[in-house]
């Protein structure tokens, strides 16, 4: 993918989808690192609740939380 997103001339990557916490943050991550600049679009992305012997956090917690982290220093959150 990053191949064919620099022989297109692709420089930033938008970010939509579920698992806000799994896949859109890892994908954000790598991107990043590869140099491209990145958008993450907030209310089209999403998390589940999650609960195990650490604690529980609502699906509206996990998802603000990893926002707030990416608007930190990984990608420009939009809406």
């Amino acid at each position: 993918l990053e191949e064919w997103l620099r022989a297109n001339a692709i420089d930033t990557i938008t970010v939509i989808g579920y698992m806000t916490h799994n896949c859109d943050l890892s994908t954000v991550i790598h991107a990043v690192h590869m140099g491209f600049a990145v958008e993450f679009l907030s209310d089209a992305t999403g998390s589940l609740p999650y609960a195990n012997s650490a604690g529980y956090a609502s699906a509206e917690d996990i998802h603000r939380v990893v926002t707030i982290i990416l608007q930190s220093r990984f990608a420009a959150v939009l809406k």
